[in-house]
């Protein structure tokens, strides 16, 4: 697997650990090597809600739509 994909596992291990400070760190980490990915935004949009922030979650999921492919 690529580096940026287990980025996103890792990140999707913290969050099922109770870890969404470091989850949310990793999702960052990904994003940065990977921000055209729509699975990034995704997953840093989950770790906004682990933490409690739903703007900032909304916003990762609607990048994660306009990313998707086939999306006009």
């Amino acid at each position: 697997a690529a580096p940026q994909a287990l980025l996103l596992e890792l990140a999707r291990l913290h969050r099922r650990l109770g870890r969404p400070a470091r989850a949310e760190a990793v999702a960052r980490e990904a994003l940065v090597l990977m921000p055209e990915a729509p699975e990034a935004h995704v997953c840093l949009g989950d770790v906004y809600l682990d933490l409690g922030w739903p703007q900032s979650a909304l916003e990762s999921y609607r990048e994660a739509v306009r990313r998707a492919p086939g999306d006009p």
